[in-house]
């Protein structure tokens, strides 16, 4: 199957079941504004938590290293919103068992895979899905599936949807296959990988003469050889052998490609329910940690709704900002006011993919580049003292925070104590308060269930 190329758009998580697996270090949002004739460009990550219900299972680290929020390309590198049809029936030619493992292919049981696929080919090639199939998956996400089971063996799967809004499992693609000898216990199985090798006798010659040398290989905290043969970091089949015998064992084959036969869904122009959930915050309250703080003399507590700023006299920079972000996704956004831009980073709380509009805040920064003011709880603000600030920090009870030194500056950091990404960074200057930096980004699902909204399943 022919298809597009498709990357990565920065640090993610995942989840396999009840378990969240960090694909990296999670990293705040930078934010920061300026003047408008001296416009800013700032470098940043995205990071998304995905939420699918599939079983927890010990895999290899090859099923677990990756990613999980992408955003499709085409060859010329732009960034594409692509579409996984409500109902992905399509017709295809016969799948014919490659011969090398950029076929992306595998014969199991007399039936040729080749990923990408759709859940309902994946079914109607004789594979059961043991989980459930109505669980959704996140816009620009892909999920380790429960088992798929044939012929009594257990398959796990990459279940990937490319869309700007949330899916079910059943109608998204199936983009990889993993299994090993744990899984395959019917011995009567054929599992043929692409060049007629069949899976149980073949050993490390063998794929070698067929395959010729991998591009890298590793080996498991076991010690056990492992080869990768990629085209990209997406697009990547896996062999791991036994240390002893040399025979092969694990097989984690995985195409993350866009398939020709995907359109693109329309989103929605309707405002998001979660926006009414907001709770305008009227005055400062007595804690940092519930993000409320004035920022150019209006008050907001963080995430706080794009439409929050706009009210408050901010105009959105269209030229500039995002337009569509997908459910559950992050954005760019430019905000003006009396010739002074703001550059925020912003999410979508809600399922579906929405106009920037719809989305919130989750940082903010005043400071040396930003010619507006910033206030939290404690009357902790720009141009306050640094004895001030101490005395201030100390009446929080159990407030800790790290201190440094960088050059003239002395940084103070605040951790949030339920989360490690969020929290505050002071900058004093001179003995005075010149920057802060706030940030609150809780995952969509904890976002979600906080403001009584139904969450993934």
């Amino acid at each position: 199957m022919q298809g597009r190329r498709i990357r990565n758009k920065g640090c993610k998580w995942k989840r396999v079941g009840a378990a969240m697996l960090c694909m990296g270090l999670g990293m705040i949002f930078a934010s920061g504004c300026g003047k408008t004739n001296e416009p800013e460009t700032t470098a940043y990550t995205t990071e998304n938590i995905p939420d699918a219900d599939v079983t927890e299972t010990d895999l290899p680290a090859s099923v677990t290293d990756g990613e999980t929020e992408i955003s499709p390309t085409t060859a010329d590198g732009t960034e594409t919103q692509e579409e996984v049809p409500t109902e992905t029936v399509v017709e295809t030619e016969e799948a014919v068992l490659g011969e090398l493992p950029e076929s992306y292919t595998i014969e199991i049981d007399g039936q040729v895979l080749q990923f990408p696929m759709t859940y309902r080919e994946m079914c109607e090639a004789g594979f059961d899905y043991l989980g459930k199939s109505n669980s959704k998956v996140p816009a620009n996400t892909y999920v380790l599936s429960d088992y798929f089971r044939c012929n009594e063996n257990n398959y796990i799967c990459y279940i990937m949807n490319f869309d700007i809004g949330e899916h079910p499992l059943s109608a998204c693609y199936v983009v990889g296959i993993f299994f090993d000898d744990g899984s395959i216990t019917n011995t009567a199985s054929e599992i043929l990988l692409p060049g007629g090798i069949t899976y149980g006798l073949a050993g490390i010659s063998e794929i070698e003469t067929v395959y010729g040398m991998p591009d890298r290989t590793g080996t498991t905290d076991a010690g056990n050889p492992v080869y990768y043969y990629e085209q990209d970091s997406y697009s990547v089949v896996t062999l791991t052998f036994d240390g002893e015998t040399e025979l092969l064992t694990d097989v984690d084959m995985k195409h993350f490609i866009i398939p020709d036969d995907f359109e693109e869904s329309e989103f929605g122009e309707i405002e998001p329910d979660i926006i009414y959930t907001y709770n305008r915050p009227s005055q400062l309250s007595g804690s940092l940690f519930d993000y409320t703080l004035s920022y150019d003399g209006a008050c907001y507590t963080l995430p706080a709704p794009v439409s929050e700023f706009v009210e408050n006299g901010w105009t959105i920079n269209r030229e500039e900002s995002e337009e569509i972000i997908p459910g559950g996704s992050f954005g760019l956004l430019y905000l003006e006011k009396d010739g002074v831009e703001f550059h925020a980073n912003v999410r979508n709380y809600s399922n579906d993919a929405v106009k920037i509009d719809y989305c919130y805040i989750t940082s903010l920064n005043a400071g040396p580049s930003c010619d507006t003011d910033m206030e939290l709880a404690g009357e902790i603000r720009i141009g306050m003292e640094e004895a001030a600030l101490e005395e201030v920090l100390l009446t929080f009870d159990g407030l800790q925070y790290e201190k440094e030194e960088d050059g003239d500056e002395i940084i103070y950091r605040i951790e949030d104590p339920d989360d490690m990404t969020c929290g505050y960074t002071i900058v004093v200057t001179g003995g005075v308060i010149t920057e802060i930096d706030a940030a609150n980004e809780p995952s969509v699902n904890d976002y979600r269930e906080e403001k009584g909204m139904e969450d993934y399943e």
